[in-house]
């Protein structure tokens, strides 16, 4: 993931991104203890109950868990190489990850029904916010599956759904062409999804 400076230095790519961070960030940002990005602008008229969410690699599974789990509060959410379904993330990650992550949600094969239980794949019924999902082909972190099956069963129930999908990037965007065309496309989301009306 790239850093804040970085982000700030690559803005200048994207004509749009300074206008995205100032109606987005300087309304108030809250940075969660999970890495999720919830945004408010309460300058630009956003109705405090109705926020966006975005969070990368546990942030963007974090963000998918909200949208499912408390799916009138969002506006809409953007979820970058988020997990959306623990048992199929388990079974396709790296092996050497898996280790890490066995110790942290649950031990496949052993414990499927609480990988599932929390799993935003089990709540996508539930979901209703439009969702700007990214992801890397390369990824041995979140595997390309967990995006597939998140945005396949969103746009199986007409939920809005942008979905980026890059074949030269692996867990986040490394790439300076690819971060602003990624900044484009969420100001773009953003500006049609969560701007206040």
């Amino acid at each position: 993931m790239l850093t804040p400076a970085q982000i700030a230095r690559d803005a200048e790519l994207v004509p749009k991104a300074t206008a995205f961070l100032a109606a987005f960030a300087n309304g108030g940002a809250l940075v969660t203890k999970s890495g999720a990005v919830v945004f408010t602008s309460l300058r630009d008229g956003l109705p405090q109950d109705r926020v966006t969410i975005m969070g990368g690699s546990y942030g963007g599974y974090m963000t998918l868990l909200a949208l499912a789990r408390q799916p009138k509060l969002w506006r809409a959410g953007l979820d970058i190489s988020g997990m959306s379904d623990l048992r199929t993330m388990e079974k396709l990650e790296d092996q050497a990850i898996r280790v890490y992550d066995e110790t942290a949600f649950g031990v496949l094969g052993k414990e499927d029904d609480l990988l599932f239980e929390w799993s935003p794949l089990k709540y996508v019924d539930a979901i209703v916010a439009p969702a700007f999902v990214y992801q890397g082909v390369a990824d041995p972190i979140t595997p390309q599956n967990e995006a597939d099956q998140i945005v396949k069963a969103l746009r199986q129930r007409k939920v809005p759904v942008e979905y980026m999908l890059l074949a030269n990037e692996g867990h986040g965007l490394t790439r300076r062409e690819n971060y602003a065309e990624y900044l484009a496309r969420t100001v773009r989301f953003l500006e049609e999804h969560a701007a206040a009306r």
